[in-house]
């Protein structure tokens, strides 16, 4: 430990003057080793001098202590600020990740719908295609049946007016034949052709009906 020394009265009484005056006092460890010797007022500054330093030194270290205490609750604001900073980018980064995906699928999804209308306008088009198809199918199936039985029927009473013409001309001609039968066949063979022609109609007309009633449910349907 280094030995103490002594300072002259006149530096005793510039220092007591001081801490009269200003309150400043010598700081620090050359108090430890400054002697006031046997003088009261030089031991009365010393001892001062040392409280003075003493609480000096506690204050200071206790704003060091809370220099030290705010800078450890900074650094903690901050490694919290940076977490959730970065929290934050990581949660920014997935929200334009979810937008981009929700745009991907929406525009899949505008994808799909244009090409589900293009498929039901093309299925519709089939369908009506198909649909006039069959119509003319049937109508022109109708068309041909409708005339072969015209045409039967034509040939049905054509061939049986040609008979009972051939039958009454050749009794009406033939040699063996009587007033009587000649009279009774004139009579068959005129109410046959009656017949004839009465179904002949008939059957027209009926064929006719058919035809309008089938063109009248079909503009129905296409209505």
């Amino acid at each position: 430990m280094p030995e103490k020394f002594t300072l002259p009265d006149c530096a005793w009484a510039t220092l007591i003057v001081l801490a009269e005056r200003d309150r400043l006092f010598v700081e620090g460890n050359i108090l430890k080793i400054m002697d006031p010797g046997d003088s009261g007022s030089y031991q009365t500054y010393l001892r001062t001098a040392l409280a003075s330093d003493k609480a000096k030194r506690e204050k200071r270290l206790q704003v060091t202590r809370q220099v030290q205490d705010q800078n450890t609750e900074l650094r903690e604001a901050q490694r919290i600020i940076e977490s959730k900073t970065e929290s934050l980018e990581a949660a920014l980064n997935d929200m334009s990740e979810a937008k981009q995906a929700t745009e991907a699928a929406l525009a899949e999804a505008q994808r799909a719908r244009e090409e589900a209308e293009d498929a039901r306008k093309e299925v519709e088009g089939a369908w009506h295609k198909a649909k006039n198809d069959l119509d003319y199918l049937q109508r022109k199936t109708q068309f041909e049946l409708m005339g072969n039985i015209v045409r039967v029927a034509l040939f049905v009473i054509v061939g049986v007016g040609l008979t009972t013409t051939a039958l009454y001309a050749l009794a009406l001609f033939g040699a063996s034949a009587s007033d009587s039968d000649t009279t009774l066949l004139a009579n068959t063979w005129s109410n046959m052709f009656g017949i004839l022609l009465t179904n002949s109609f008939s059957i027209i007309g009926t064929i006719m009906g058919v035809k309008y009633a089938s063109a009248g449910r079909g503009g129905g349907t296409d209505g």
